[in-house]
This record gives C-alpha cells, sequence and structure tokens, in this order.
C-alpha cells in the first residue's frame, strides 16, 4: 500500500519527553482505530483513547526493550513497537468488551510528523480480527479486513478524543469460521470514513459524530452446497450515510442512489434514490453512563444502547424512523405457493414513517403509484394512485406511559406496545386509521363453478376512508367518486356509479346506559350497460333508471359488562349485546321505476312498539317486469312475486299522492298491524 505524508510538520521546539509521549500515545491510537477498519470495530477506536498519559509513555518504554504487555482502559496490548523508526510490529490488540481480538503484522508511520494536527500511516493489506468468548476463549469465528491503497489520518488532542479518517480505493469485509468461509462478504469502492469521539467520564457524557461514503457496496452472501441455486447479492451504489450520538439525540442517515439484488434466478429487487433515517431524542437527556460503564463490566455495546433507548422512550422521549424510496420494483417466479408462478410489485414515490411520543403513535404509508400483480390459477392486479394511508393513537387525559417498554425483550416491544395503546384509549384515548386515493383500479379472473363469471375488475375516483376507535365506539366513515364494475365470463357487462358514501359507527363502552349504533349508505346514479340488461332484462320489460340507494338508520344498544374483556360474558342468562329502539330515519330505493320510502321508530324489547310508515310507488309494474325476465320461470321467485303482490294489496291503502301506497306497520307487544289490519290472522276482507 502506499505511505501518504502529512501536510503538518513537527513542531521541534517541543520539549523531547513530551514529544516522545504525545507519540507514542498516537501510534497506540493508531494500532487501536486498525481494528476498526470497515466500520467493525466502532467501539473500539473509543476505547483505545481510555487512558492516563504516564501510564502510556511508561507502556512505550517497556514495548521498545522487547514488547511487553500492557493494559488500559478496555484495550490489551502485546507487541514490538519502535516509536522513533516508526514501525510496529507483530502487535496484538484485545479488547474484552467487544470480544475481538486482532495482530497487524506491521504499521508503518512517519515519526517526523507525529507532533501535529494530523497523522497519516499506511494499513496493512490485511488484517484478521478473531472474534472470541467473553473469558477471551478463540471461537473460531475470525473477520477479515483487506484493502487496497488504503490510507488512515489520527487528530488526537486530548485524552478521551479521538478524530480519525479512513480512505480506501476498495475493501472487503469477509467472515471465516474455523478457516472455512461463513458469512459471504462485503465490498466497498471508493470508501471514505470520518469519526469524531470524545467521552467525558465524570459528567456521563458521549460527543461521537461520524460519516460514510462508498461508490458502491455489494453483500454476497456464503456460497451455498454444489449445484445449489444461486444465493442473491445486494448491491447499492452512490451510498452516504452519517451517524451522531450525544446526551441530546442518537440518530442515523443513509442514502443510495440506487440498489438492486443479483443472481437471483427466480426474484428481482431493485430500487432508485433510497433514503433511510431514524433518531431517538429524551425528554430532557439521554443518560449515557451505561455505556461508558460498558467498558469495565464487559457488556455489548449495541445491548446497552437499546436499553438506554428504550429507557428514554419510556421516561417521554420521541422515536421517529422515515423511508423514501424514489422508485421500488419487485420482481419474483416459482413462489413457495403452487398455485401461484409470478409476483410484481412496484412502486413510486414510496414513503414509510413511523413515530412513538408521549402525545401520538403513529404509522404512515404514501405512495404517488403502487401496483401489485399476482399471476397463478388465479390472477389479481391492484393499481392505486396518490396513496396515503396513516394508523396513529393518540392518549387520553395522560400522556402515554411507556415505563413497560423499557423492560421488555425485542421480540416483546410490539405486543407490550399494544398493550399500552390499548390501556390508554380505555382511559378515553383514540385510534384512527385514515386510508385516502386518488384513483384505484383492480382485477381477478376466478375459477369458482358457483359463480357466474370467470373475472371482474373495479375502479374508482378519488375516495376517503377513516376508522377511528376511542374508548367510547368504533366509527367508520367512508366516501368516493366514480366507481366502475365489470364482469366477464357468462354474465358479462359493466355497473358504473357516480358517488358512494357509508358511515358506521358500533358502541364498544361497557355502559348500563343504552348507547346508539349508526349505519349510512348512500349510492347516486347507477348505470348498467346494455350486454349486461341483456342477461338480466333480455325482453326490456323493466326501466332500466337506478336513480340510487339512500340508507339511514340507528339503533340503541346496552353491552353486558365485560363484554370486550371477559369471554364469559357471552355465557350468560341474557344476550351480551341487547338492541334497544330502533330509528329509521329514511330507507330510499328508486330504481327500476319504483320507489319505496320508510320512515319511523319501534323498539325491540322488552316487546316490540312502535311504528313505521312505507310508501311505495311503481310497484304493480315492478312486479310485472320482473315476471317477463327469465328469473319470472323460477317457481320460488314467482311464489315470491304472488306473495308480495297479495300484502300490498291486501293491506295496502292510497297515498298521499296519486300512484302512491302507503303500509303503516305498527308493533303493538306480539302483534303487528298493517293500516289498522293484523297481520298473521284471517285475511282481511277486501
Amino acid at each position: 500500500m502506499t505511505r501518504s505524508a502529512s501536510d503538518n510538520e513537527a513542531r521541534s521546539s517541543a520539549p523531547k519527553k513530551a514529544k516522545r509521549g504525545r507519540a507514542n500515545r498516537v501510534v497506540l491510537t493508531m494500532l487501536t482505530f486498525a481494528l476498526g477498519v470497515g466500520g467493525v470495530m466502532g467501539g473500539a477506536h473509543v476505547y483505545g483513547q481510555h487512558y492516563v498519559k504516564s501510564r502510556i509513555v511508561d507502556a512505550f518504554e517497556r514495548a521498545k526493550r522487547g514488547g511487553a504487555k500492557t493494559k488500559y482502559g478496555a484495550i490489551e496490548v502485546n507487541g514490538f513497537i519502535r516509536p522513533i523508526e516508526g514501525v510496529a510490529r507483530d502487535v496484538e490488540i484485545y479488547v474484552p468488551a467487544l470480544g475481538m481480538k486482532t495482530t497487524l503484522p506491521e504499521v508503518t508511520f512517519d515519526p517526523r510528523k507525529m507532533i501535529g494536527d494530523k497523522i497519516e500511516f499506511d494499513l496493512p493489506d490485511v488484517i484478521t480480527i478473531e472474534l472470541t468468548d467473553k473469558n477471551g476463549v478463540p471461537t473460531g469465528a475470525v473477520i477479515k479486513v483487506s484493502g487496497k491503497d488504503a490510507e488512515a489520518a489520527l487528530n488526537p488532542d486530548e485524552d478521551d478524543v479521538l478524530e480519525f479518517n479512513v480512505t480506501s480505493a476498495s475493501t472487503r469485509l469477509e467472515m471465516e469460521t474455523d478457516g472455512k468461509p461463513n458469512g459471504g462478504f462485503v465490498d466497498f469502492t471508493e470508501l471514505d470514513a470520518k469519526a469524531y469521539v470524545k467521552i467525558d467520564r465524570e459528567a456521563g457524557t458521549i460527543d461521537a459524530t461520524a460519516s460514510l461514503s462508498a461508490g458502491s457496496a455489494k453483500v454476497t452472501p456464503r456460497p451455498g452446497a454444489p449445484g445449489a441455486p444461486a444465493k442473491p447479492a445486494l448491491e447499492a451504489f452512490d451510498i452516504k450515510g452519517k451517524a451522531e450520538l450525544n446526551t441530546g439525540k442518537a440518530a442515523y442517515e443513509l442514502t443510495a442512489g440506487s440498489a438492486k439484488v443479483l443472481g437471483a434466478p427466480k426474484a428481482e429487487i431493485s430500487l432508485e434514490r433510497l433514503a433511510t433515517s431514524l433518531s431517538v431524542t429524551p425528554k430532557d437527556k439521554f443518560d449515557l453512563k451505561p455505556l461508558i460503564e460498558v467498558v469495565k463490566d464487559g457488556e455489548q455495546f449495541a445491548q446497552r444502547f437499546v436499553a438506554v433507548a428504550a429507557q428514554s422512550i419510556a421516561n417521554g422521549g420521541v422515536f421517529d424512523q422515515d423511508l423514501t424510496i424514489g422508485a421500488l420494483k419487485v420482481r419474483a417466479s416459482d413462489l413457495p405457493d403452487p398455485s401461484v408462478t409470478s409476483l410484481s410489485v412496484d412502486a413510486t414515490d414510496f414513503a414509510y414513517g413511523f413515530d412513538i411520543s408521549p402525545k401520538v403513535v403513529g404509522v404512515r404509508l404514501a405512495s404517488t403509484a403502487l401496483t401489485f400483480d399476482l399471476k397463478g390459477r388465479e390472477t389479481l392486479f391492484y393499481d392505486i394512485k396518490d396513496l396515503d394511508m396513516s394508523l396513529g393513537a393518540k392518549p387520553g387525559a395522560t400522556d402515554f406511559d411507556f415505563s413497560p417498554l423499557a423492560a421488555v425483550p425485542g421480540r416483546a416491544f410490539g405486543k407490550t406496545l399494544f398493550d399500552v395503546l390499548r390501556k390508554s384509549i380505555n382511559e378515553g384515548g383514540e385510534a384512527a386509521l385514515n386510508f385516502k386515493s386518488g384513483a384505484y383500479s383492480s382485477t381477478a379472473t376466478l375459477k369458482d363453478p358457483f359463480l357466474p363469471f370467470t373475472s371482474i375488475a373495479s375502479s374508482t375516483g378519488a375516495g376517503v376512508t377513516t376508522l377511528t376507535v376511542d374508548a367510547d365506539s368504533i366509527d367508520l366513515v367512508s366516501s368516493g367518486d366514480k366507481f366502475s364494475l365489470q364482469f366477464a365470463g357468462p354474465v358479462s357487462g359493466q355497473v358504473d356509479a357516480d358517488k358512494a358514501a357509508m358511515e358506521l359507527r358500533v358502541p364498544i363502552k361497557e355502559d348500563a346506559a343504552p348507547q346508539t349504533a349508526i349505519l349510512k349508505y348512500k349510492l347516486d346514479t347507477v348505470v348498467i350497460d346494455d350486454k349486461l340488461w341483456a342477461t338480466i332484462d333480455p325482453s326490456g320489460a323493466l326501466d332500466h333508471t337506478i336513480t340510487g340507494v339512500n340508507i339511514d338508520l340507528a339503533m340503541d344498544l346496552t353491552l353486558a359488562a365485560g363484554l370486550l374483556t371477559n369471554p364469559e360474558a357471552f355465557a350468560g342468562p341474557l344476550p351480551p349485546v341487547q338492541p334497544g329502539k330502533v330509528t329509521i330515519n329514511d330507507v330510499t330505493l328508486d330504481m327500476l321505476g319504483f320507489k319505496g320510502v320508510a320512515t319511523g321508530a319501534f323498539d325491540v324489547l322488552p316487546l316490540p312498539a312502535g311504528a313505521v310508515d312505507v310508501r311505495l310507488t311503481g310497484w304493480s309494474k315492478l312486479l310485472k317486469g320482473l315476471e317477463a325476465t327469465p328469473m319470472g320461470k323460477n317457481p320460488s321467485f314467482i311464489s315470491s312475486l304472488l306473495i308480495a303482490r297479495g300484502f300490498i294489496e291486501s293491506f295496502g291503502a292510497p297515498g298521499a299522492t296519486e300512484g302512491e301506497t302507503l303500509l303503516k306497520v305498527e308493533f303493538k307487544g306480539p302483534a303487528v298491524t298493517v293500516n289498522g289490519k293484523p297481520v298473521g290472522g284471517p285475511p282481511p276482507a277486501k
């Protein structure tokens, strides 16, 4: 490798002993850094700075006399170092806290340029990092770091401070176990890594920043057995990343111009313009002493950091995770399900976000264009434009209590978070699902002998759906424009509608007092094409105008105690949900030349009591037209038409307008009358 010269000259005026002490300190720091080439040993860069100046001077004096062993902080060093000659040979560095050990055959530097703002040196062609258990016993696993034209620069300032920079034209990280390839390898090109670390043990603070850029990175998994399918590799280009950790924030950002999966004969994944970030911000500031103490007790740095982050969230901190992809393509074939032959997913401007804070917990997905195409025994295709979907929860009277999150293992985090949200909702909070889309279309081919069609397609214009859950009820509100439904097969045709809207409320509060459930649905201007009418009404006996449907209902419900939390509530003598008053604000059917309108209210329990007014127009023409359709040849359908005609003719009364028939249905305990005539007794006289 090529040695790089420093631009900083040695300061000859400094005392000789000070020069030598600082030079020795830099060399040892340099060796510590070599353990972290390629990002594998980031923790060692920090630990290598925990020393007292006088001890280091003494350590190097003894090392010069024949390779004495010394230990400081979390670092053990054993090797032969000659600072004046600018060479260190066979130096073994062991970091117990990380369970990693490495031996460097030779590291060279220019001793004349060690007393300055920056010291530059060359790295060995290959660095082998041996993994050990907590007792220092080798596990047989090693990480090999190899590269070309690798240079490093250190800027030591004072105790517990390290600033470094590593550049390499190409770098490879490779895992081996017992001398055999184990974990494949990672290749970087044009690697440039920078870091600054400062630790204040007395104050318990860490100030660390790091950045990485690379022209490309390629992850190649361990080769499979002979004849086995090739395993896919991941390759990314134009990579940039940065991270920071201090008492006020822990965060990272990573971007890539493009990425793709290579060597997968049955799958292809590619993306453009990837950006991902994660941050944890404490309510006041992080307690980083556990991370500093990791040097003493030997626990893993990553485990301690997760615990610190979880404790911060439990104390009212904020967690924020985001992912954006400019363009995503997924192609797969021969999936595990034998009925599926291929899967294709395309997304443009895809965005994902996940947030946790005392005031809100939320997940958001968005994409300007998203398609899903599944082919096989049956095929499905979905195309959504301007998708914006979010799921969020807000606390009740008090902020979310995340304290249970601080003590749970990683796999239980999701369940514990759900329990926190459920408890908060029961105390007056709420959760909401919002779904918006600019346009939506789908197509499906079906092979079901009981269906009168083999494919069905649908599309809509802009639509909005909101699902809200709080301590009192579940509420669903949905609306959309320009609906279309197409059938193909034995029955073919198309149905279009201008607008549709629905509102649904289901009470869930356990209360002795009745609560109101609501159902509203509205459909405007339905048009059925001639092809479908030719199947339904080949003779043209029906009026083909469909103006719309309107339903507006309300019902009082009483929920038994323990209904939502105790399964035994369903085993009681009374129904767990008892219906009360039913209110028909409006039910209108306006189609096929017929119009029916119903309004009224009645109590269900203890005995039915109340009245409903039903007004009918055009019913006789509709029944006559139905008799002329193909359905009119079915005996059971004919029987139903005769019963309907007989009932209306027997009980109906003239309405307020010409051609209108009124049916006033009254419930009086077990008895039911229509226009004052009892139902269930002998036929009323005409």
